[in-house]
């Protein structure tokens, strides 16, 4: 029998089965949608998968999505220093533009930098986070070459608001609602972050960049959501999210604003075929005042998508779909400018079958770039129950990444003659449960990025690297112990390596460890310890970054009916490190609020 996604939001239902920072396992199996465009069990998925959902998110209580996105297996991240800085998030050794980003389906990359700002999204409108390693080109196109990071908004069922102060005069409130009937329903929700900061860069960054005074971000951001049942075969739904930020630099300010809404129309067409038509927008733009020399970035995404979903008998899943989307940027400094746009065209199609105990996926796409003409890129799959506990899947796949706008058009710092990034990956993945309470995985993986793009100092002008190689183990384990305590752990080895040159990728460690303890107490509350460990890695320069170890802690105790007390230390051992070079991290940092959520309505 098909899974609907309106399934997706059942309470409850999601949990993640390998991160660190979502030690339950009360159910190892979470539907998911990011890995084949449709809707699947977790487990069945024959990819390596996690899921944040909204109760890991107020057990951890984090002061950005990048610490969420930190301790999972397989990510690495870098910030430019505190709350709002630049940040990069590296999935299985790729480029940060090499992950595929979706907000409620809708592609959300900067149309210029080809990054997601990450450090603009409030965790406080975040309903869970789906993440899947590994190339996913057969279905989404272009970037998706280390896999891809969907975030769903909240919406809210009734009332819900939040407070919180703490460390560097920070400050946090959050306040929205949620209702209607069973035809229509909606939800609103709003956030505010103000800090003071600490100074973003140190002595290392170098006397034009660096100076020691405090670096503050404010923040107001909102979303909301509409969900109508048009007839007993169509649903509409719409969501939007928005974020308006300023970030004070050493040497200047910059003004951010992020956007995205998307439309989806769902309609069984016939007994065995839904289609859906889908229409996104996302907006990024950026006005920096750096020492006085002042620039401006305005880009924007326009995407389609069309795809049905056939139930060729109850083994057999066949999703065909063709999409587009456009980027454009206009980007303008003192003495410069350009105004370009670049779009592509893609169908795909995706079937995934069961036989008996085995199981398998294969992807096929074509797209067609203006600006490098067609490519072609494909996935396949094998998954087996091998025992009752113990399953394993092999997986490879191609996927290209066409190069942004920036790295075409920039002045002064582009090459128009720019190949785009193709790869080839292969993957081994097993998954072991020995019983209700317990689960390990491991996942091994080898990827190779011919014409990867890449820039030197001083010039950074991008040109492509011949050949790169990305190899590494993930090792997960999430389980319950005496009952009361959830623990849950995940170890990455990795080496990620420019061949031409024989150097490694940067900020990339060779080996990271996430861990995550918990205790849930019979009134609701509980308490939250997480160690996050990460070995050397390489920066810019050819710089050397140590290793380091931080604690964090968290714990939510409720006052009254859905009233809960929180609290939360960061860095709790003071350590002093650095996630790139000549930018700072936080001191230890405290922070304590209360948060009213009424219990959802099953």
């Amino acid at each position: 029998m098909r899974i609907r996604i309106v399934a997706l939001c059942a309470p409850g239902l999601l949990l993640s089965a390998t991160g660190a920072a979502q030690p339950q396992v009360t159910d190892l199996a979470p539907i998911i949608v990011s890995a084949s465009r449709d809707a699947e069990p977790a487990a069945e998925a024959l990819a390596s998968v996690s899921v944040i959902d909204r109760e890991d998110i107020e057990r951890q209580q984090p002061q950005s999505v990048l610490d969420l996105l930190r301790t999972q297996a397989g990510i690495d991240i870098s910030t430019n220093g505190g709350l709002g800085s630049v940040s990069s998030v590296f999935m299985r050794g790729a480029e940060s533009d090499q992950v595929l980003v979706l907000v409620d389906g809708v592609r959300a990359a900067s149309s210029t930098a080809g990054l997601f700002s990450f450090q603009q999204l409030n965790p406080a409108q975040i309903e869970r986070i789906e993440i899947v390693r590994g190339p996913r080109a057969s279905l989404y196109g272009s970037d998706a070459i280390g896999g891809v990071i969907q975030v769903f908004t909240r919406k809210l069922d009734g009332p819900s608001a939040s407070i919180e102060g703490g460390s560097y005069d920070t400050y946090r409130a959050q306040a929205g609602y949620g209702g209607g009937g069973d035809t229509v329903r909606y939800s609103v929700n709003g956030a505010y972050v103000d800090s003071d900061g600490f100074s973003a860069s140190n002595e290392k960054a170098g006397e034009f960049v660096f100076d020691p005074d405090d670096d503050g971000y404010d923040e107001a951001s909102v979303t909301a959501s509409l969900d109508a049942t048009l007839s007993e075969r169509a649903n509409l739904s719409v969501n939007g999210w928005h974020s308006d930020g300023k970030l004070e630099l050493d040497q200047g300010l910059t003004d951010t604003r992020n956007s995205t809404i998307g439309l989806n129309l769902d309609f069984d067409t016939l007994p065995g075929w839904q289609q859906s038509f889908g229409f996104g927008y996302a907006r990024d733009d950026q006005a920096t005042d750096f020492s006085g020399f002042f620039s401006s970035a305005e880009t924007d995404r326009v995407t389609f998508n069309w795809q049905n979903e056939l139930s060729l008998g109850a083994a057999h899943q066949l999703t065909l779909g063709a999409d587009y989307y456009r980027d454009a940027g206009l980007y303008a400094d003192d003495s410069s400018a350009y105004d370009e746009d670049a779009n592509d065209i893609g169908v795909y199609a995706n079937l995934r079958s069961t036989f008996g105990r085995n199981d398998v996926q294969l992807g096929l796409r074509y797209d067609e770039h203006s600006e490098f003409g067609g490519h072609t890129t494909g996935q396949l799959a094998l998954g087996r129950q091998l025992t009752e506990s113990l399953r394993g899947f092999a997986a490879f796949g191609t996927a290209f990444r066409a190069p942004s706008l920036n790295d075409l058009f920039f002045p002064n710092f582009s090459n128009p003659e720019l190949d785009p990034e193709r790869s080839h990956s292969t993957e081994l993945g097993v998954q072991f449960q020995p019983s209700a309470g317990h689960l390990f995985t491991a996942d091994m993986f080898y990827t190779e990025i011919d014409d990867l793009i890449a820039s030197n100092p001083p010039e950074f002008i991008p040109f492509n690297v011949e050949e790169a190689t990305i190899k590494g183990l993930e090792l997960g384990y999430a389980g319950s112990i005496a009952t009361v305590w959830n623990l849950s752990a995940n170890v990455t080895l990795q080496d990620a390596r420019n061949d031409t040159d024989d150097t490694e990728l940067v900020r990339r460690p060779d080996r990271k460890a996430a861990f995550g303890l918990a205790r849930n107490f019979s009134n609701g509350g509980s308490i939250y310890t997480e160690v996050l460990l990460s070995g050397d890695r390489t920066d810019v320069g050819d710089v050397s970054l140590p290793g380091y170890g931080i604690v964090n802690l968290s714990l939510q105790y409720p006052l009254l009916d859905s009233l809960f007390a929180e609290a939360r230390v960061e860095n709790l051992l003071d350590k002093e490190y650095e996630l790139a070079s000549g930018f700072n991290t936080s001191d230890r940092a405290g922070y304590v609020g209360l948060r009213y959520t009424p219990a959802q309505a099953d």
